[in-house]
């Protein structure tokens, strides 16, 4: 359910909150025409789908359950269909057209390791299933009266599932992945309001690693690297002009001139401090916590970053959505005390660091003069690494891993208004959920398997320049 929700508002973003520029537009008076005013300027919804195919690359570290005592590596060929739904905005200067779009599908692309290795594992079985893809991208491209070639690039991120059976055993999980994706397409318009097209896509998610124990508790210990194709049939419904009917609805008749309203850019930087827990389950043969246990660590520190977002304003209220992204430098170290929990001759100690966050999030507020007091709430997504030491007898062994944690965010902050510039402080409050981590430690002495966590709390000093609005609007008058 995070997940959806992360990127479901990923997506209501390019309408909502960017898109909701076309409150400003629609208070343009009309341009007198011969003929039909059409423009590629404008929000639009749309479906589409289509068919994939790719690569799962496969490497296995040495002493895996399911590969050769040294280790190995192989492709297994994916392939399947997918549907799913997209939302966007794009703006047009002359033949130019730029736009950001967000996107969402549901997949049946799977794929399995044909026997790639021989002898005792001949029987494995090696299957890859993606049940979610979802993008983040800016298009540019060229129109020539209602037809329309274009470029993409941004984020990718997809829903993996990663299982091995063998005669004795077997091991499942599914991680999240994120990457990039490019890709090209020709959109038609056949109406003012409809617009068929093609696109193709190629994503590559970077490799996560899938580790833990099987149910025989050997342990599995592998990455798994996944690039995509994607060829894909799309309609989309334009918007006409207007103004965002359910701003209108909730907060009445939109502010013409609203010292609130636009699209604006900045950055924002402050201090954050939290707790992530990690739980051990119990193994008979574990070095760290055989028969169960858990540690806490409270990683603090410094963040900074940039954020988009648009605002729409109707009397005192102001609505709007906001995309952001963090560099972080939270992190923290606990030792682990000879307890109940540890082998008394060994010592542990672990840490945890948050690499940086993306979140996308609905705002409220309510404004009087240049002040604007608001909430907020939606998804968040980061990257958190976590390493651990274990010493004892002549031997020091160590284990690390970094995994995408997706959960929610909530927070309130006061901005004030100083012309087009906008100064404000912010809280904020993070939950990005559990996680699976583990496999073998360096050297592969022992193996971890357990779960972790992570929470934080942030304030932010931000600033942002507000935009006037859009560029004149462009039409093409059609025949």
């Amino acid at each position: 359910m995070p997940r959806a929700l992360f990127f479901g508002l990923l997506s209501f973003s390019c309408i909502a909150t960017i898109a909701s520029a076309a409150d400003i537009e629609a208070r343009r008076p009309e341009i007198a025409s011969a003929a039909p005013i059409w423009t590629w300027s404008g929000n639009y919804i749309g479906g589409h789908g289509g068919w994939s195919w790719g690569s799962a690359d496969h490497v296995f570290r040495p002493g895996d359950a399911f590969s050769p005592a040294t280790g190995g590596a192989f492709d297994a060929g994916l392939r399947g269909g997918g549907v799913g739904f997209h939302t966007g905005r794009n703006w047009q200067w002359g033949n130019w057209v730029f736009g950001l779009e967000g996107s969402t599908s549901w997949t049946n692309i799977s794929g399995k390791g044909a026997r790639p290795f021989g002898g005792p594992l001949s029987r494995t079985v090696y299957e890859t299933k993606i049940e979610k893809v979802a993008t983040f991208m800016p298009r540019l491209g060229l129109a020539f009266d209602n037809w329309l070639f274009y470029g993409k690039g941004g984020i990718a991120y997809g829903s993996i599932e990663s299982t091995v059976t063998s005669d004795a055993a077997s091991f499942g999980e599914t991680t999240d992945h994120v990457g990039w994706s490019v890709g090209v397409g020709i959109e038609y318009a056949l109406t003012p309001n409809w617009i068929l097209g093609v696109e193709y896509n190629h994503m590559n998610m970077r490799a996560e690693r899938y580790a833990g124990l099987a149910s025989n508790e050997a342990i599995a210990d592998f990455d798994n690297e996944i690039a995509l194709s994607m060829a894909r049939a799309r309609v989309s419904y334009k918007f006409s002009g207007g103004g965002n009917p359910v701003a209108t609805l909730l907060f009445g008749p939109e502010s013409p001139a609203a010292p609130w309203q636009g699209l604006y850019l900045g950055g924002h930087g402050g201090y954050g401090w939290g707790e992530s827990e990690a739980w051990f389950p119990a193994r008979a043969n574990a070095l760290v916590f055989p028969a169960g246990g858990s540690f806490s660590v409270e990683p603090d520190g410094a963040m900074g970053g940039l954020h988009i977002g648009h605002m729409t304003q109707r009397g005192r209220w102001v609505f709007g959505s906001e995309f952001s992204f963090s560099w972080s430098g939270l992190n923290g170290t606990e030792a682990i005390p000879g307890s109940g929990f540890v082998t008394p001759a060994n010592a542990v100690s672990g840490s945890v660091e948050l690499n940086w966050l993306a979140t996308s999030t609905i705002r409220l507020g309510f404004s009087w003069n240049s002040w604007l007091l608001y909430g907020k709430g939606g998804g968040a997504m980061g990257e958190v690494e976590r390493r651990g030491v274990i010493t004892g007898a002549g031997f020091a062994l160590s284990h690390s891993e970094r995994n995408a944690h997706i959960g929610w965010t909530v927070g309130a902050g006061l901005e004030y208004a100083l012309g087009d510039w906008i100064a404000g402080v912010e809280y904020s409050y993070y939950d990005l959920g559990t996680e699976n981590y583990g496999g073998f430690t360096n050297p592969a002495l022992t193996s971890l398997a357990y779960n972790g966590d992570f929470a934080y709390s942030s304030v932010m000093a931000r600033l942002s320049y507000r935009f006037g609005g859009p560029p004149a609007l462009t039409v093409v008058a059609k025949n």
